[in-house]
């Protein structure tokens, strides 16, 4: 199962998991060990969700095609999370 760990902030520690299965599938979001979201397939995914987080700000997840390949963008307030796509 692949995973990504993201930090919030730039320099921060990488409390942001995000795993799924193949195919997009399943894919899951936690915030320091605690679920945060999931999305069942890539078709959500390619759509775009949004997950509120403890602090009230939002992070945004979607799957983007590109010539190049897919990439996952993974934002909070608008901004790719540092390391992100």
């Amino acid at each position: 199962m692949p995973k990504m760990m993201y930090a919030l902030e730039p320099d921060g520690p990488k409390c942001l998991e995000i795993s799924w299965k193949m195919m997009w599938k399943d894919l899951t979001i936690r915030l320091d060990d605690q679920v945060i979201g999931v999305i069942s397939n890539q078709k959500q995914l390619s759509a775009g969700q949004q997950f509120a987080l403890p602090d009230g700000s939002v992070l945004s997840v979607k799957l983007v095609q590109k010539f190049s390949g897919t990439e996952l963008q993974v934002l909070r307030h608008g901004q790719p999370l540092p390391g992100s796509a």
